[in-house]
């Protein structure tokens, strides 16, 4: 599918979901199109990137993916006791644009407005502890302490109860800190993306506009890249999917929030 046609449905759908926003709609009637927002706004980035380099757009609409997710978690969460599935860790990449974006701001204040714990219906553990762990992360490259990624790296082995992972590889590398790992985890993880995007797109649905954007650019690769740079093993070789221009190194920019004015209006 042609880019900028994927640019357009995604400025389409992510209106017709701020409408309902402005209308007043409660979110939790409609949180799975709020959820989505996010990608759609990842896809929406991408799209600026490759089709006009305009990387500040780029940057943007990433930051707007993590703004969406904190709106969510928020607003689906207020007291602690959400019971809503959209809560779920592994429900969101936002986190990963965020720091993809260089967005560690963002990228926290999704960390301490998540719902942090498990919940068998709404996500697979595996996933879960994934993202528990790229949480941990990012509170340690703000300068907190690594807490309990111990005993989660050891639960998620134990989930796996063998099969391999490359998250996992690449998550091992990053706590070692641990350059020569971190290279061949991403290699191995980017061949695993590029393989799953060549299988996909064979039927992939006419309706999954936000697929195409995704199989050039993984903002989750570039995420582990920034930590990497943070902890200063990053390698200097160049990854399939991991373009130079697609890296932002983290900074204090900030964006304007729809959300803020969404609240305001409502």
């Amino acid at each position: 599918m042609d880019l900028n046609s994927v640019s357009a449905l995604m400025k389409e759908e992510i209106g017709e979901t701020m409408s309902f926003l402005v209308a007043g709609y409660p979110v939790d009637t409609i949180s799975r199109q709020v959820n989505s927002l996010s990608k759609q706004f990842q896809s929406l980035g991408i799209c600026y990137l490759l089709t006009e380099g305009d990387r500040y757009k780029y940057q943007e609409n990433l930051a707007r993916s993590a703004q969406t997710r904190i709106f969510l978690n928020l607003a689906l969460n207020p007291d602690g006791h959400g019971n809503n599935r959209y809560l779920g860790l592994s429900r969101s990449e936002a986190i990963l644009d965020a720091l993809c974006a260089g967005q560690l701001k963002l990228a926290l204040k999704i960390v301490d407005s998540a719902y942090s714990s498990w919940h068998r219906a709404w996500e697979y553990e595996d996933d879960h502890l994934y993202f528990k762990i790229i949480h941990r992360l990012t509170q340690w490259i703000a300068g907190q302490p690594l807490m309990n990624v111990a005993s989660d790296m050891d639960r998620w082995a134990d989930v796996l109860d063998g099969a391999s992972s490359t998250r996992l590889e690449l998550c091992k590398a990053l706590i070692d800190t641990d350059v020569d790992a971190f290279q061949e985890a991403m290699e191995n993880f980017i061949a695993e993306r590029v393989a799953l995007f060549e299988e996909k797109r064979l039927c992939v649905a006419s309706d999954q506009a936000d697929f195409w954007p995704r199989q050039f650019i993984s903002t989750e690769a570039l995420a582990m890249l920034n930590i990497a740079h943070w902890l200063n093993i990053a390698p200097e070789d160049e990854f399939e999917m991991c373009p130079p221009a697609a890296l932002c190194a983290f900074q204090d920019r900030t964006f304007d929030n729809f959300f803020d004015e969404i609240q305001a209006l409502v």
